[in-house]
């Protein structure tokens, strides 16, 4: 009986054991599915930074554009109101 209780005790020690063994594995593995977690997330951030670069930058060029096709809308608008307007004559009048 003494033997028995005995290897009850131990058992239950090496259960004990085996438990926070298992409960440290268990930390171990949570971890890198964590880290996967967080790196995704921060991939996703990534790609939403660069695509909004590139809509900042793509709006910024056609900004740009309108204002060219604007001053030249205005540049043409101005040589027209000169070709239009009456030449006055070099000679004086008599």
């Amino acid at each position: 009986m003494k033997q028995a209780a005995a290897n009850l005790a131990r058992f239950g020690e090496e259960a004990g054991g085996f438990a926070r063994e298992l409960e440290t594995a268990s930390n171990c593995t949570a971890v890198p599915a964590e880290l996967d977690q967080q790196r995704e997330i921060a991939q996703q951030a990534e790609r939403e930074l660069q695509e909004a670069v590139f809509q900042a930058k793509t709006s910024s060029n056609k900004i740009a554009e309108v204002e060219r096709t604007i001053a030249a809308a205005g540049d043409a608008i101005e040589r027209l109101r000169q070709a239009w307007r009456p030449k006055r004559s070099i000679v004086a009048p008599r």
